[in-house]
């Protein structure tokens, strides 16, 4: 840990100084310490689900040393409900569901950025909507009691002020919840600056002269950084890192959309040993012209802790992203409808090809690593007769490719019946039903009966049904 000379001014200067000091410590050596629960920090991550804070939050997920409490939304870069549906997106698909979500306040009169079209659209990598997780209403009785249970909770905050504001605004003793609040800004010859702190200006005032202790994290030299570059450095094959990949094509070289910003705050919230504390503490002063800027104070409720090892910033990143979200943030699966019910709900009963289509779409899923629904797409190839066509609902059942989303194609075709399908990004697998299963379908239905029959393909070996094609394998 590294710390800046503390000026020997009055006492009550240096006392308030060694408190600052005190907790930003302590929440270090919780971050580093590798024994026992009580090793682990505990935040509140507080976002508006920019580009930026995407790759925060994936930063955030794969940090071994933090328990994440809750996540809350914030209207900012993205509107509140959007943003809202793409971060339980983002954590459903990594499997980190079982973090509580809260929805915050989104402020009237606000105007929204240039960029919102594009945060809303995750710039065009979208994650797939809300499926199991509902969020709920940010409140202070519910953050008061979130508190209680959790020693030494701390606040992170990515986006705008508003929820914090609002805590105050509802709990006289709302910010006493709360053990330090983190912001990162770029911090200038004294002057803040930032879009979360100029979005909602009257949030960031009412927190920065209220809140009983803060860190700003100092930022600044992310400007200078390639984003574009830093991205396409990274390697492995994790979920994270997948998802860049799909970022920069669907935005493209030059981008100006990819900043390193946030995720630049989240590393530093993560690594204290990247930090300098300046040895001051501030008050903030709101400008006539809307700006806050940093008067040192004795009695201040502000410490800047400077981000001074880029490099050492980056790599951090590089080696989360390559890790993935960690097994305590991965969520318990929710309990299945069994495969039985689904069918019969949707075709009306339980007929053999209806099965052999559904368990086409999971042969299919398997080999190209999809948890179908969204970003694959299927083109099944069969006759348009029942009973025959039948596998088309199981295929869209078993696939979540449904003709209402338009990701499936259906042509007509001579039995056996095949399909191919392909995940969005360009992994492709075709499927075909083995020249023997129609006659045995048929066999099955003259000797058991229809739903006998459907029972029965269950339960057969699926290299015994199918051939599975995949190219260059």
């Amino acid at each position: 840990m590294k710390f800046g000379r503390i000026p020997m001014c009055t006492c009550c200067r240096v006392l308030v100084i060694l408190l600052a000091l005190s907790a930003f410590q302590a929440a270090a050596c919780r971050a580093h310490t590798e024994h026992g629960p009580d090793a682990r920090r505990h935040v509140i991550v507080d976002t508006d689900m920019g580009l930026d804070d995407v790759r925060a939050v994936f930063a955030l997920l794969a940090d071994s040393t933090l328990d994440i409490e809750a996540f809350v939304t914030v209207e900012g870069s993205a509107a509140l409900g959007k943003g809202t549906d793409n971060l339980i997106g983002l954590l459903e698909a990594g499997r980190s569901s079982s973090i509580p979500v809260m929805k915050g306040v989104r402020r009237t009169g606000l105007d929204a950025p240039p960029w919102r079209k594009t945060a809303n659209s995750l710039g065009g990598a979208v994650f797939p909507p809300p499926r199991n997780t509902e969020a709920r209403r940010f409140t202070p009785e519910g953050l008061g009691a979130l508190a209680e249970d959790t020693q030494g909770l701390e606040y992170l905050a990515l986006g705008p002020l508003s929820n914090l504001m609002a805590l105050a605004d509802g709990d006289p003793h709302g910010f006493h919840h709360i053990d330090m609040i983190y912001i990162p800004l770029a911090v200038d010859g004294g002057v803040l600056s930032g879009f979360n702190l100029a979005f909602d200006i009257e949030a960031s005032e009412a927190v920065l002269t209220s809140a009983h202790r803060i860190v700003i994290i100092d930022v600044s030299g992310a400007e200078g950084l390639d984003g574009i570059g830093f991205l396409s450095s990274l390697e492995g094959q994790s979920f994270p890192v997948a998802y860049m990949r799909r970022l920069i094509e669907s935005l493209g070289d030059g981008s100006p959309h990819i900043i390193l910003y946030d995720e630049i705050g989240a590393i530093g919230f993560l690594r204290h040993e990247l930090l300098i504390l300046d040895g001051n503490t501030y008050a903030a002063e709101k400008t006539d012209s809307g700006t806050f800027v940093l008067a040192p104070s004795s009695s201040g409720n502000i410490t800047v802790a400077r981000l001074v090892d880029m490099e050492g910033a980056l790599d951090g990143l590089g080696h989360l992203y390559a890790h993935g979200p960690v097994e305590r943030h991965a969520h318990s699966p929710a309990p299945e409808v069994p495969a039985e019910t689904m069918l019969r709900a949707f075709h009306g009963h339980l007929g053999p090809y209806v099965v052999i289509g559904y368990r086409m779409a999971g042969l299919a899923l398997s080999e190209i690593g999809s948890e179908g629904h969204f970003g694959v797409s299927a083109e099944v190839h069969s006759p348009l007769e029942t009973p025959r066509s039948c596998l088309i609902d199981g295929v869209q059942i078993g696939s979540g490719c449904t003709l209402g989303k338009g990701n499936i194609m259906v042509a007509k075709a001579p039995e056996p019946a095949w399909a191919r399908f392909t995940a969005a990004g360009g992994e492709e697998v075709t499927v075909r039903l083995r020249r023997d299963i129609p006659a045995l379908v048929r066999e099955l239905v003259n000797s058991e009966g229809v739903e006998a029959a459907g029972r029965a393909f269950f339960q057969m070996r699926l290299d015994s049904l199918f051939t599975a094609e995949r190219p260059g394998h």
